[in-house]
């Protein structure tokens, strides 16, 4: 904040004089006004273009000075060793100078990207499970259906609000957590978990067969099944569809919420599918 403010303004004061002084004590002799390139880029770096151009125009002001001084008097050019050094002096100055600023430049645009991967991740992630979030299920269900056939399964929590009403509801997250770390575990590489909302979470399984899709519902239903909860066993009911060709997001869902309450009403703990 204002410290490194402070500090910007201190170092640019301090170089800007430094090399005014060198400049104006052997009045712009032996290509010295060379150093006076070395202003702007120092300038704008340390206190931003506003001041950096002011800072920039004073210090070419004092060249012009010096140059008019020279042109009243004007006096056989002479390059001498001292020129040779204030040439190369310079050069090398502006080779590390930006060579710093490229290095700080790309360091910045890394740690932005990391910030906005890290920015899309929480846009889409559900910060409970960790899972996807339904916003990007829904992105991903729009892609698909477009390019690509997928099975889709709905899964439902059963007697969760018991689980809430018995325990609290810190217990009723313990239970979605560890519910979405089995489907996690248990889904393939291109199964796209998600929270789908509450105690509902969607799976969608891209190029997976109808029988593929209740197959793997089911090993995820028998799986949460042999977990205990408190003294119970946590168990979820599903509903399982694949896309058609004419689909679109929310007839994917219908069906697939159709044969969630399907489950539901016949005895939970088991799926259900309409295809």
């Amino acid at each position: 904040g204002s410290k490194i403010e402070a500090v910007s303004w201190a170092v640019v004061l301090l170089i800007n004089s430094l090399i005014l002084t060198f400049i104006i004590s052997i009045n712009g002799a032996a290509y010295s006004l060379f150093w006076a390139t070395l202003i702007p880029p120092f300038s704008f770096y340390l206190v931003g273009r506003n001041w950096g151009s002011l800072l920039s125009a004073v210090a070419f002001a004092v060249c012009a000075f010096i140059v008019y001084k020279h042109s009243q008097n004007p006096e056989p050019v002479k390059v001498g060793l001292g020129s040779v050094f204030n040439i190369i002096e310079v050069a090398i100055a502006h080779i590390i100078l930006f060579r710093f600023y490229e290095k700080t430049r790309f360091a910045a645009y890394d740690t932005l990207a990391e910030k906005n991967r890290l920015i899309k991740k929480l846009a889409e992630t559900d910060k409970l499970t960790g899972l996807f979030n339904r916003e990007k299920l829904d992105r991903t269900l729009s892609c698909l259906l477009k390019s690509s056939n997928f099975g889709f399964i709905l899964l439902d929590i059963d007697y969760f609000k018991e689980i809430n009403d018995t325990y609290g509801h810190l217990e009723g997250d313990k239970a979605l957590v560890i519910v979405a770390s089995k489907l996690k575990s248990l889904s393939s590489s291109k199964a796209i978990c998600a929270r789908w909302g509450g105690e509902e979470f969607a799976i969608i399984i891209e190029g997976a067969t109808l029988d593929e899709t209740k197959e793997i519902a089911t090993t995820i239903i028998t799986d949460i099944n042999n977990i205990h909860f408190h003294e119970k066993r946590l168990s979820v009911s599903g509903g399982v569809t694949i896309n058609h060709r004419d689909d679109n997001t929310l007839t994917v869902i219908e069906r697939a919420d159709s044969a969630l309450y399907r489950a539901k009403k016949n005895g939970r703990n088991r799926i259900e599918f309409i295809l």
